[in-house]
């Protein structure tokens, strides 16, 4: 049965009227799922949702919400883009050469950064002299002109004497066919005294980008190459390589310390900067207007030029309305997962138990995005018990495939906006505890966790209490020090005056001096999410 459909570019959502819905399932079953989001029109009336389903477009697998008023069958933007219906073109592009031209040496070699950094080791662990690891006779040539290259860019330099430490060479062709030299610094990291400095958290970068319109974003070039060795410190880093010795005048990759290095000198130049966020390699501005991108984007690069910081102009996104950064993607709208880490995840072939792991790892990096993940996965942390015998069983299949369509229709979630009020909302069921952080109504992140067996006995209305303690424990960096409104979906109406009047647990008692320790206020209502 043919259908049209209507190309809505302003909708997050693929929108299904009841009365299609019925017309198409006398045609062909269509399985309805149980939903409990709700959806605003643009106009802010609210749509009554039915259910959800999964209708075939164009041969792709899309999920539309059903809903009840006799309204166009809508085809939302992100459907329309996975279909190249529509493409979101770069705003203002006869403009990114004139950043370009106005510093252009920001954009060309690789950068030094300031100073010399001196590496600090153990001396209680011995020095280890590697011999050189052989290579393929055909790619010989190959890697002697990549060493001769990076000899010429100041990278390595030729030694001559003999040094305690020497590391093997290790060499990684890239998808480009080119050659990358690396250090295998093993044993050398075992000796190095690291700074232990702290790496940005990319929940506190996001939350940093309410009112964003326009992002640019770039990259540093060979980022850890831009770092300078005193001269003690590059002899700790030699490499036996089949042509001789290198000293590394520059930080190799592959070094314990040089991400945590790296990083407190990026910091140290966008410190104070509000409007620029960077995570390792890569720097972030935003704007909500497009003169306020321009400005920021001179900003960070007169930054980078004042410290010799170089970089990649291949790697660089300027004026987007939709970027790729730190596995997400992030808009005016808010961020979704990255769809390659979607992909990744959809391709994973779990065949045993360490194949299981790598999955449910890949799983929680985007699990803000899924509401009660802890829940769904259940079937599958079964079999990741210590005496558990590996045998998957329609219970696991049924898990994955729910875990798999969950993320690739993942709902945007909102930035956070800290001028806005604050809801947490919990939840909590036999085998685990769900939570979600909203704003006017819209989720900003979805929570949960397993329930250990000590907890699943708990009695009901404690499970309650300690969803709503592990909610606010969870999204503690959002709404410390706030107003917080806690919102449950307990099953009866009212438990507050139970909580307070009628004897209490000791497991509910640490419950309630963690809830009463905030000022917030409760409501007991069924929640809902937009």
């Amino acid at each position: 049965m043919r259908v049209k459909l209507k190309v809505d570019t302003g909708s997050q959502a693929n929108i299904l009227p009841l009365n299609l819905y019925r017309k198409l399932n006398k045609v062909e079953t269509i399985k309805m799922g149980k939903c409990k989001l709700k959806l605003t029109s643009y106009s802010g009336d609210k749509m009554e949702v039915v259910g959800k389903c999964t209708l075939y477009v164009m041969e792709t697998p899309l999920l539309f919400y059903v809903i009840d008023p006799r309204e166009d069958p809508i085809l939302g933007r992100r459907a329309s883009q996975t279909l190249n219906l529509i493409k979101v073109m770069e705003i203002h592009p006869e403009q990114k050469d004139g950043v370009y031209k106005q510093l252009p040496d920001v954009f060309e070699g690789i950068g030094t950064l300031p100073g010399l950094y001196h590496i600090e080791t153990d001396p209680d662990v011995t020095p280890i002299h590697h011999a050189a690891r052989r290579l393929p006779i055909s790619v010989n040539d190959r890697v002697k002109k990549e060493l001769n290259k990076m000899e010429k860019l100041g990278i390595i330099e030729k030694q001559e004497s003999f040094t305690d430490w020497a590391s093997p060479m290790v060499v990684v062709e890239k998808p480009n066919k080119s050659l990358r030299i690396c250090l295998d610094p093993r044993n050398l990291n075992k000796a190095i005294k690291r700074e232990r400095f702290t790496i940005p958290n990319p929940e506190e970068i996001l939350t940093k980008l309410a009112g964003a319109k326009y992002f640019s974003k770039f990259n540093a070039t060979s980022g850890f190459w831009q770092i300078q060795l005193d001269a003690e410190s590059s002899k700790l880093c030699t490499m036996n390589t089949p042509f001789g010795l290198y000293s590394f005048q520059r930080c190799p990759f592959g070094m314990s310390s040089a991400p945590e290095i790296f990083n407190k000198y990026m910091r140290k130049i966008f410190e104070n900067q509000e409007e620029i966020e960077r995570f390792f390699d890569d720097v972030i501005v935003w704007g909500r207007t497009w003169q306020e991108l321009k400005e920021r984007e001179i900003k960070c690069m007169e930054l980078a030029r004042m410290n010799n910081l170089k970089f990649n102009k291949e790697k660089t996104v300027l004026g987007a309305t939709e970027l790729k950064y730190l596995g997400h993607i992030i808009s005016s709208e808010g961020s979704r997962p990255d769809p390659e880490k979607i992909q990744a995840i959809n391709d994973i072939k779990i065949q045993d138990k360490k194949g299981l792991q790598r999955y449910l790892g890949m799983v929680t990096y985007v699990g803000k995005f899924v509401p009660n993940l802890s829940e769904i996965t259940k079937p599958l942390r079964d079999l990741l018990q210590k005496d558990a015998v590996w045998q998957r069983t329609r219970a696991q299949d049924e898990a994955v495939n729910k875990i798999n369509e969950a993320i690739t229709n993942s709902p945007t979630l909102k930035h956070f906006d800290p001028n806005k009020e604050v809801t947490v909302s919990s939840d909590s069921s036999q085998y685990g505890l769900g939570a979600a952080l909203l704003q006017d109504g819209h989720v900003v992140s979805y929570a949960s966790r397993s329930l250990n067996p000590a907890e699943r006995n708990y009695a009901q209305i404690e499970k309650e209490a300690l969803g709503v303690v592990f909610a606010c424990e969870k999204f503690h960096q959002f709404i410390y020090g706030r107003t917080v409104k806690v919102q449950q979906t307990w099953k009866e109406n009212d438990h507050s005056g139970y909580l307070v009047k009628r004897p209490t647990h000791r497991n509910r008692t640490r419950s309630i001096d963690s809830i009463h320790s905030l000022s917030s206020s409760h409501d007991h209502t069924k929640s809902g999410h937009k």
